[in-house]
């Protein structure tokens, strides 16, 4: 708990002191969730690292980007009903 809480620490002033689009920032869970259609496999390894971002978090947020899109479109025939068990 004490890394993760020092690696939280480190993130927050990296994206503090590094602004968006700075090699260096560190985008944060919110980020990473707000512009998850434009996130990089990068991203989503920087915001899992230290544990903002769980595998959780990031499947019930493609989940609901699924719902909202494909309503429209209708291109996704199933989605896994399994995919959210532990």
């Amino acid at each position: 708990a004490d890394d993760n809480t020092q690696a939280r620490a480190i993130d927050r002033a990296t994206q503090l002191v590094f602004p968006k689009g700075h090699p260096y920032h560190a985008p944060s869970r919110d980020d990473v969730l707000a512009s998850i259609d434009q996130a990089t496999v990068a991203d989503l390894q920087i915001a899992m690292a230290p544990g903002e971002l769980t595998s959780r978090s990031l499947t019930e947020t493609y989940l609901a980007r699924i719902e909202t899109i494909d309503a429209t479109l209708r291109s996704v025939l199933e989605t896994n009903p399994d995919a959210l068990e532990t």
